[in-house]
C-alpha cells in the first residue's frame, strides 16, 4: 500500500466506477494508515455509512463498497466474488488460481509483473493494468475519469464468458495431482521460501534478485504445464 500516494484519488476511482456500473467491491486496506483515514472520513460525511460502520469495516456509496480494516480468508472469499483485483502477489494469485475467479492485475514491483502476464497468458484475466491506469499522478477530474474507464474496461473483460470458463477450467486442474504429487500451491509455497531466504540473506535492494525468483517460478511452471495449458 506504500505505493498509493493518494488515496482519497483511489477512493474517488471506485465511486466513479460504482456510479457507471452495478458492481459491488470489497476493498482490503492492509493496515495502511492514510487510507483508512481516507475512508474513515468520507464515512464521517454519509449518514448511512455512519450508522453502518463497525471497527473492521465500513460501508460506502449506499454500502456497494465495503472497506474491512482486518482480514478475512481469501480461501472463503474469493469463490463468492465475480472478480478478484490485485497487485500480482504470489499468494494472492494463487488463492485467485483456486477459487476459479476471473483476475484483474495491476502489478507495481518485482516478480508481481511475471504473475500479471502469466495470468493473462492463462487466459483468466485480461492485459494487465499498469500502474497508472489504477493510481493516476494527477487528482483532477479527467485523471479520475480516465482510470476509472480503464478499471471498469478491465473488470468487464475479467467478467467475459470466455476468462470465466477459462478461470473454471484452471481452478479444476489446480484439484489434480501432477506426478510429483506437489500441487500448485506448493511451487508457491516453495518459492515463497526461496524469497524470503534470499531477501534477508542478500538485501531488498538488488533488484536482479526479482528476475531470479521469475526464471526460477518459470522452471516450476513449465512442470505444471499439463495442469495449467
Amino acid at each position: 500500500m506504500g505505493f498509493l500516494k493518494d488515496p482519497y484519488a483511489f477512493i474517488c476511482i471506485l465511486q466513479t466506477v460504482l456510479s457507471t456500473t452495478n458492481y459491488r467491491f470489497i476493498l482490503f486496506t492492509a493496515g495502511y494508515e492514510p487510507l483508512e483515514s481516507i475512508v474513515r472520513s468520507i464515512s464521517n460525511e454519509a449518514s448511512f455509512e455512519l450508522k453502518n460502520c463497525s471497527d473492521d469495516c465500513v460501508p460506502l456509496c449506499n454500502g456497494r463498497l465495503l472497506c474491512f480494516f482486518g482480514s478475512v480468508p481469501y480461501g472463503w472469499l474469493f469463490p463468492k466474488c465475480a472478480a478478484v483485483i490485485h497487485h500480482g502477489g504470489s499468494g494472492t494469485t494463487a488463492a485467485a488460481l483456486r477459487a476459479g475467479t476471473p483476475q484483474v492485475v495491476c502489478p507495481f514491483m518485482l516478480d508481481q509483473f511475471y504473475w500479471a502476464e502469466r495470468m493473462h497468458w492463462l487466459g483468466v484475466s485480461p492485459e494487465p493494468l499498469s500502474r497508472n491506469h489504477l493510481l493516476p499522478n494527477k487528482n483532477d477530474d479527467t485523471s479520475i475519469h480516465e482510470a476509472a474507464r480503464l478499471l471498469s474496461m478491465a473488470i468487464h473483460d475479467a467478467l467475459s464468458p470466455t476468462v470465466k470458463a477459462r478461470a473454471a477450467e484452471v481452478a479444476q486442474r489446480i484439484l489434480l495431482e501432477v506426478t510429483t504429487n506437489l500441487e500448485v500451491g506448493d511451487f508457491i509455497y516453495i518459492y515463497i521460501y526461496i524469497y524470503i531466504y534470499f531477501f534477508f540473506a542478500f538485501g531488498f535492494h538488488l533488484r536482479v534478485i526479482g528476475w531470479v525468483y521469475t526464471l526460477l517460478i518459470q522452471v516450476l511452471l513449465d512442470l505444471l504445464k499439463n495442469v495449467l495449458v
